[in-house]
């Protein structure tokens, strides 16, 4: 299994094309908490992009921690996507919107 962190760039029913994104946190004078009291990170674009289809039935879990399904999933959503190996592909598991 493989956690992989993504911007979704094109979204159509339930193929999705994302670029893979690099998490930092960041951080200033008083630490790196932002307002809510967690860190605050940013996430820059990487050079690869994927396209996958997602599994009907796969979970996805909002930033407010409710299970739903891809439909929930927008253009610019910032993921990280669960994935397992199966032959020659990367197979979906579940999903959290993160950003």
């Amino acid at each position: 299994q493989e956690l992989v962190l993504g911007q979704i760039t094109r979204i159509n029913g339930n193929e999705m094309t994302f670029v893979l994104v690099e998490e930092t946190e960041v951080t200033n004078e008083r630490g790196s908490m932002n307002q809510t009291g967690n860190a605050a990170v940013t996430y820059t674009a990487l050079d690869e992009e994927r396209t996958m289809t997602i599994p009907v039935g796969t979970q996805v879990v909002t930033k407010l921690g409710t299970v739903t399904t891809f439909s929930r999933l927008a253009s610019s959503d910032v993921m990280k996507i669960l994935t397992e190996k199966s032959g020659d592909e990367d197979v979906i598991l579940k999903i959290w919107i993160v950003g």
